[in-house]
């Protein structure tokens, strides 16, 4: 399997548990998730979604899309997070 970077997986994780999200004026993507905000990058939507990890839906009003992980996306997604579990805490220290 070619994995996306760990960010990205980072941020697959957010969007599976996210609690609510927005976008800036700017086109800058947050998740809400355990109260604290985590920004999921343009290009990480582009490749989660063309993997078919990450859904598109249609916008609730003019300026809001909603992002949806898909059940291929989480099926992955557990795949990866069981491949890395003993190193998750290193994973995460290179992305801050």
């Amino acid at each position: 399997m070619n994995w996306p970077p760990p960010r990205t997986m980072f941020s697959l994780t957010a969007l599976d548990h996210a609690d609510g999200g927005k976008y800036t004026p700017d086109g800058r993507v947050f998740v809400e998730v355990s109260g604290g905000l985590w920004q999921v990058l343009g290009s990480e939507i582009d490749d989660l979604t063309a993997r078919g990890w990450l859904d598109q839906l249609p916008p609730r009003d003019e300026d809001t899309a909603v992002l949806a992980v898909t059940d291929a996306g989480r099926y992955w997604l557990t795949r990866w997070a069981n491949k890395n579990k003993r190193r998750m805490t290193e994973l995460a220290a290179g992305i801050g």
